[in-house]
């Protein structure tokens, strides 16, 4: 094996501590040698809970000479600014989603990106799922059908609470479900099925982040919703219909992978591939740090990278541009069942 991969994490709060930086430590021939954070203390607390001992650094400008790449996981209005300062550095950059908080800010990143060849990858860490990966093989092969209709959905009550709080303003989270958890989903739906024709949009938001959303994305044959709450529990996955049948992906439960095939008496068949359990499944965060290394160290293309995170961004200012508001009673309303099957 040759040399580390040295890796600088800048923003040290709770997506740095229970994701990035345990998947790096976690990772053979990654090294982190930096963190980053403005408050040094909790920095250097932060090396201490995990036995390391990088450089506490205070701003990316101490980055150069220290790192070979580096990974955002700060509030999401500083991305934009934050990545450019290491592009600017020569550093590659890994941006937790989203790329940033407005089109003309990503576009920046691509700009900066474009002019220095440097890579830039975007945090949607679920693509790495094997199952995610199967099921766009499907659909673009016809070998499960032609999709007629999907449903994606991710309900929790309450959730994530990042040490600053910076999802709680709309200035700084740039949005609330539907960035913190639809984007994910806004990510895979262009992955399957590319971007959409014309787009329809519900939230509860009264000027702040909103904690309930829908969406219902079209194409030329293929109807689609997405639907995230911060208020009610829903089984996170979705269901793609086809002439072939039904395919349903569950994120965080078993069967990961499952086919229901019409117009047979044995219709239901499920995966057997240990990755596509819950077991056996890889970690998404690991999976992400060895493409980013590799894609650094190769000069190829990461598997998201900045042209994916402007597409999702653009996506969601479509959204938000045709906000409609959603009936208190929404849930209700709806009849959801709190289940993707």
């Amino acid at each position: 094996m040759g040399e580390a991969f040295r890796i600088g994490i800048v923003g040290t709060g709770m997506i740095c501590q229970d994701a990035h930086l345990p998947a790096c430590l976690a990772t053979p021939g990654v090294r982190v040698t930096v963190l980053v954070d403005p408050e040094a203390d909790r920095a250097a607390a932060c090396a201490q809970r995990f036995g390391i001992n990088p450089l506490i650094a205070r701003d990316v400008a101490e980055l150069p000479g220290h790192v070979d790449g580096a990974i955002i996981a700060t509030p999401n209005h500083t991305h934009a600014d934050l990545a450019i300062a290491c592009l600017d550095a020569g550093i590659p950059v890994l941006i937790e989603k989203p790329l940033a908080t407005t089109l003309a800010d990503g576009a920046r990143i691509k700009d900066w990106a474009a002019k220095s060849k440097i890579p830039v990858a975007v945090g949607y860490c679920t693509r790495f799922w094997p199952s995610v990966v199967v099921v766009r093989e499907l659909l673009q092969s016809g070998k499960f059908g032609t999709p007629k209709r999907f449903a994606f959905q991710y309900g929790a009550a309450g959730g994530w609470t990042p040490y600053s709080a910076y999802h709680l303003r709309q200035e700084s989270s740039g949005g609330g479900a539907m960035v913190v958890n639809g984007t994910h989903y806004l990510d895979r739906a262009l992955y399957w099925f590319g971007y959409p024709q014309s787009v329809v949009y519900q939230d509860d938001s009264h000027g702040g982040p909103e904690a309930n959303a829908a969406a219902t994305i079209s194409y030329p044959e293929l109807t689609g919703t997405i639907r995230v709450s911060k208020t009610e529990e829903l089984t996170a996955g979705c269901v793609v219909e086809t002439d072939a049948g039904i395919l349903i992906h569950r994120d965080w439960r078993d069967p990961v992978l499952e086919f229901r095939l019409s117009g047979m008496s044995r219709s239901r068949f499920v995966t057997g591939d240990p990755g596509m359990s819950m077991a056996g499944r890889p970690n998404m965060y690991r999976l992400q740090i060895d493409d980013f290394v590799k894609c650094c160290r190769s000069g190829r293309q990461p598997q998201v990278g900045v042209d994916e995170g402007l597409a999702v961004i653009r996506l969601l200012e479509e959204l938000y541009g045709c906000r409609q508001t959603m009936p208190d009673d929404w849930y209700r309303a709806s009849g959801v069942e709190g289940r993707t099957t």
